[in-house]
């Protein structure tokens, strides 16, 4: 065992904990198996420019935190400037994010590579909870995934529990 250095400030989460928080937190899109192929999973869809300069990206709308935060453009974009602002290189191809409506962002890029896409990848938290600041995320993550953090309890017990509002219907677990 050991201690898990973060569950919460999905930002900073290190690569090799990320599974501890698979259940909880969710990526934009997903990754399919195939060697650089994702799928839509928070993002439904999308459409890329073919002079690689922008990616329009439509969001799964009924959405919701497990603190009751909307998922949706605003959020994006707070949890992608904060993203890039806190690592470097992260998203590096992203010059900057637009809004576009309620449920559709634009991320305007100067290339296109599929490291991108596995950032995308990566997990989002709740920017009401980021907002809060590093120490008070790191052991409380807050997503939008089929359960919702309970307790850490250190060298002993990691526990979730099913979250009832979960978009894609009720998880057949209860944690």
């Amino acid at each position: 065992t050991g201690s898990l250095a973060n569950l919460g400030y999905s930002p900073t989460i290190p690569g090799h904990m990320t599974s501890f928080v698979y259940g909880c937190l969710e990526g934009f899109v997903r990754h399919n198996g195939r060697l650089g192929v994702y799928e839509p999973w928070l993002f439904v869809s999308w459409e890329q420019d073919p002079a690689e300069k922008y990616v329009i990206f439509h969001l799964r709308e009924g959405v919701k935190y497990h603190d009751g935060t909307d998922f949706n453009a605003q959020a994006v974009k707070d949890y992608l400037d904060l993203h890039q602002k806190l690592t470097p290189g992260w998203l590096a191809n992203v010059t900057s994010t637009e809004i576009v409506n309620q449920y559709t962002v634009k991320l305007n890029t100067s290339y296109f590579d599929l490291v991108m896409w596995a950032q995308l990848n990566e997990q989002t938290a709740s920017p009401t909870q980021l907002a809060k600041g590093e120490e008070a995320c790191l052991y409380n993550p807050v997503g939008t995934g089929p359960f919702k953090f309970v307790e850490y309890k250190r060298d002993q017990y990691l526990k979730y529990e099913r979250f009832d509002d979960y978009w894609a219907g009720k998880p057949y677990l209860d944690g």
